[in-house]
Order: C-alpha cells, then sequence, then structure tokens
C-alpha cells in the first residue's frame, strides 16, 4: 500500500477532526501542521502521535514537509494563495467549503488545480453518506426517473463564532452552512440556470456585529427544467442544526433527514410501496477515505474543486438575487 503523508493548513475543530479520522488510516501519516494562531498548531501538533512539524506558514510547509496532499481547513476569510501554491507544487488538494467568498477567487483556485493535474476534492461531506449514495445510484441506473422538484431546508439557531456572524468574513448562512443543501440540489438536478433568493436578519439585529442573514428563501431553476426551493434559517431551536430535504422523481420520491434517514416511496407501484433506511455512517470518515484513495490511485474524486466553484457560483448568485429584488441568470 503506498504510505500518503498528509499536511494539515488550519488547526481548528475541521482540522482536528480530519486528523483523527486520518490517523484511524493504514499508511498515512500527518507530517505538518500550520495556523495563524501558532499556540494552536503546538496543541494540535502536540495532541497527535507522532507529532507533526509545526509550520509559521503554508509555503514553509510545502517546501519543508513536501507533503502528498494537504487538507485546507480554513474560515472562509482566511484564504490566499494556498491552494495555488499547492496545486504549483504537485501537492494534492482537499479543501473545506466554501472554497472562497466570490466565485472568481474560486475559479482561480479550480484552474490551478486543474492545470496542475493534481487530485482534488470539496468538503461536501453529505455526499459521502450512505442515503445520499443511495439516492445517486437509484438516479443514475434510471429506476428513480427524471428528478423534478427538490426542496430542501437547513435549520438552526446559535451566534457560533464572531467571524461567522460578519458577512465580510464568512459569506453568511448560504456561504457556511446551507452550501451543503444547495450542493446537493447540483448533484441531484444538474446545471443551474436560473436563481431568484430573499433574504432578512430578522431574529438578530440587536446582536453587535450579526451581519449575516438568519433567513433565506431560494428557487433555482435548472437547465434540464426540474425546480429547487431552499430555505435556511438561524432562528429555529436553539442549540440543534437539523437539515431535511425531498427529492420528487417521475418513479418515486425520497427524504433524508439529517443525512441518517432515508424515506423512499416507489410512486410508480400500486399502491405505491415505501421502505425506510436507517444509516449510522460517518461522512467525514467516508470522504477522507475517498480523497486518500484517489492519491494513491492517481485518480479524480468525484467532487473535485469546481463543485467548490460551482455552488460558490450558485449561493454567490443568490445572494445578488437577494439584494437586486430580481433572477439572477447563471
Amino acid at each position: 500500500m503506498k504510505e500518503v503523508s498528509v499536511a494539515i493548513l488550519g488547526a481548528g475543530s475541521m482540522g482536528k477532526k480530519h486528523a483523527r479520522n486520518l490517523a484511524a488510516m493504514e499508511g498515512v501519516s500527518v507530517v505538518g501542521v500550520s495556523d495563524a494562531d501558532s499556540h494552536a498548531a503546538e496543541r494540535f501538533a502536540a495532541s497527535q502521535e507522532p507529532h507533526p512539524r509545526v509550520f509559521a506558514d503554508f509555503g514553509s510547509m510545502y517546501e519543508q514537509a513536501k507533503p502528498d496532499a494537504v487538507f485546507i481547513c480554513l474560515p472562509p476569510f482566511a484564504h490566499t494563495t494556498e491552494v495555488e501554491e499547492a496545486a504549483a507544487h504537485g501537492i494534492h488538494v482537499f479543501m473545506e467549503k466554501p472554497i472562497a467568498l466570490t466565485s472568481s477567487k474560486a475559479l482561480l483556485m479550480a484552474e490551478a488545480v486543474e492545470s496542475a493535474n493534481v487530485v482534488s476534492q470539496v468538503g461536501y461531506m453529505l455526499r459521502h453518506s450512505g442515503a445520499i449514495t443511495r439516492i445517486k445510484g437509484l438516479l443514475e441506473s434510471g429506476a428513480a426517473g427524471k428528478p423534478t422538484l427538490y426542496r430542501g431546508f437547513y435549520n438552526c439557531n446559535a451566534l457560533h463564532t464572531e467571524w461567522w456572524r460578519d458577512r465580510e468574513k464568512s459569506g453568511g448562512q448560504l456561504f457556511e452552512q446551507a452550501i451543503h443543501i444547495y450542493d446537493l440540489g447540483l448533484l441531484f438536478l444538474g446545471e443551474p440556470a436560473s436563481v431568484g433568493a430573499r433574504m432578512a436578519n430578522l431574529c438578530h439585529g440587536d446582536v453587535e456585529g450579526y451581519t449575516v442573514e438568519d433567513t433565506s428563501a431560494s428557487v433555482i431553476q435548472f437547465k434540464s427544467g426540474s425546480i429547487a426551493t431552499i430555505a435556511a434559517t438561524n432562528c429555529a431551536i436553539p442549540g440543534t442544526w437539523h437539515h431535511e430535504f425531498t427529492l420528487v422523481c417521475e418513479r418515486l420520491v425520497a427524504t433524508v433527514i439529517d443525512g441518517k434517514e432515508l424515506h423512499i416511496t416507489y410512486t410508480d407501484e400500486d399502491p405505491p410501496r415505501r421502505v425506510s433506511h436507517t444509516f449510522d455512517d460517518d461522512p467525514y470518515l467516508a470522504e477522507a477515505r475517498s480523497f486518500i484513495d484517489s492519491v494513491r490511485a492517481g485518480t479524480q474524486t468525484a467532487t473535485p474543486i469546481r463543485t467548490g466553484y460551482q455552488g460558490v457560483r450558485l449561493v454567490e448568485a443568490a445572494v445578488q438575487s437577494s439584494s437586486s429584488g430580481r433572477f439572477i441568470e447563471l
């Protein structure tokens, strides 16, 4: 089995989660970590066995640790040229979402990775859950028939971190959280044609520095003719994160709750037959394994960095639609 060395850029919660999952894989080693907070990087390194080297910046980490791959786990505002430089060094790239705060920056990242022909993957972990894999298989086999309508929502109620509440730093709830639900719409329905959206801050107007939306709804028309509606709120049940979607196809209706429960009704049968499945898989571990497998095989992943660009482009257009009061053509 080919050994794979990995560097971690960003020693926060996601960097730690990925490091734990990588440690569970045979033949994978974390050889370097870098974070703008040097103390966080030191604590991260001390928690790993063996201890990776700590670097002051990603440039020196790329040059000295010479990793096969890098897991980029930075908040949206912290992205600079770490992707482009990794690609230039021939380093394979796993990147958390959103990959950028603008589609123009996201496209530059995608083009750099594609030009360098390195393996890339975006952290859309829901794509790797058993429930989503089952639905994708039904679509690809033709058993589901044509997808016609996708209805999704994302609910929570928390102040999160200071940077999350700042639109200039996080992009807002659409960029930071609901983008997962928008991404699944792209996965199931294909290329979007236009989007219309409305956004508001209805519950946090008295919170200092809270400049992001806490309520949003979008309607998306796809080039296939299919339609999606996606809503998100940060005014729901305190301390509870909940997401759900329903996909209506010609031959079935599928609902997924929190990525764990899948309910399918086969509407082409008489009477309609309903089946339910429960999944206890870890999509974060699954996405990391998928990326490492692709690095070893030298093959592109099913969720390359261009999917990150496509997600950013869609939620960016939704924000623009809300600001302009009109549909945005894509």
